[in-house]
């Protein structure tokens, strides 16, 4: 019984370290993410404006 509760207990503590490395890892991802939808937004805009452009002959 007592080695199924520190089993148990050992088990928490390596999800709470994995759930904390993934915590600390998730701002670099939604920051990297962030970035490349910013920067594909800023791409697509700048082709639309540059074929109305061209389109339109402004």
């Amino acid at each position: 019984m007592v080695s199924y509760f520190l089993t148990i207990l050992h088990d928490s503590a390596h999800l709470s370290s994995m759930i904390f490395i993934l915590h600390s890892y998730s701002v670099y991802i939604i920051t990297f993410l962030y970035t490349i939808f910013v920067y594909y937004t800023f791409f697509n805009f700048i082709s639309i404006f540059s074929c109305i452009i061209i389109k339109y002959g402004v």
